[in-house]
């Protein structure tokens, strides 16, 4: 590897972020409760939730199109149950 490669990757390895475990926020109950305010679940209306959670889902995932990205959003990466490990070239992380 030449040196101007060589520096090019470690800059890019310095730049690098990574997303192990879980989110702090996911423990913030306050936090949890003002990112669902507003969402509506009923238990004995399965179909009704379902389609209230993914208009809720698109709603949020509009709502960021014009802002700048956020590499640590805790509700982007806050994914516990996934289990999975891979390098995102996009967001240069893990």
């Amino acid at each position: 590897m030449d040196e101007k490669t060589r520096e090019e990757a470690l800059q890019k390895a310095d730049g690098m972020s990574s997303h192990i475990a879980y989110p702090n926020e996911m423990l913030d109950n306050k936090k949890l409760t003002e990112f669902y305010d507003g969402l509506e679940m009923k238990a004995d209306k399965l179909m009704e939730s379902v389609l209230n959670l993914t208009l809720y889902g698109t709603e949020y995932l509009f709502s960021k199109l014009r802002e700048p990205v956020n590499k640590t959003d805790w509700v982007t990466h806050g994914r516990p149950a996934i289990v999975n490990a891979f390098y995102s070239s996009i967001e240069n992380s893990i």
